[in-house]
């Protein structure tokens, strides 16, 4: 499996322009152009740039004078989306806040629409069964609806006996039965 030199749990990384985006917990080693272009796109200064992800403006300094030699002092991806979001950079590796409480809202109807089906289901099953009690109670004084088979042997092995010791009536009674 060719990872195209990125760790084989991580997507590929994706460009926009020239500029890199990666997973939300990955820091930001692109921060200088990513400031560069909200600069010219956004017609910002790095004051406003520093309001918009509400940090200070010495903060947002530091990061961009130890964006090219200490990565730990970096900030995440997570940490810049609000300027992200206000440049339109858009990707699949960089989560959109929000899309989890979407996916559960959608689940959970989801969950709720299955859970209905089974109802019903049920339901059905229930007053069939009820229904089956019911006819059985009136046919053969049961509210077993299982009976209907073991009666019909019963009723069968007795017709059998009487058919054995009166074959002359058992014939007249064959007769009349619809075929």
């Amino acid at each position: 499996m060719e990872t195209n030199g990125n760790p084989p749990h991580r997507k590929p990384e994706k460009y926009i322009g020239n500029i890199k985006l990666r997973l939300p917990g990955d820091k930001v080693d692109n921060l200088n152009e990513i400031v560069e272009l909200a600069k010219k796109h956004l017609n910002v200064n790095q004051k406003e740039i520093a309001g918009i992800l509400s940090i200070s403006e010495g903060n947002l300094s530091k990061w961009l004078s130890n964006s090219d030699e200490n990565q730990t002092k970096l900030p995440n991806y997570k940490k810049i989306q609000p300027l992200t979001d206000e440049l339109k950079i858009e990707d699949e590796s960089v989560p959109i806040i929000g899309t989890k409480k979407i996916a559960t809202k959608v689940s959970k109807l989801t969950n709720r629409a299955i859970a209905l089906v089974l109802l019903c289901i049920v339901v059905t099953l229930l007053a069939y069964i009820l229904y089956m009690s019911y006819e059985s109670k009136k046919k053969y004084d049961t509210y077993n609806p299982f009976v209907t088979l073991s009666v019909i042997e019963q009723r069968n092995s007795k017709y059998l006996e009487y058919c054995n010791a009166n074959t002359k009536e058992c014939a007249e009674i064959d007769k009349n039965l619809p075929h």
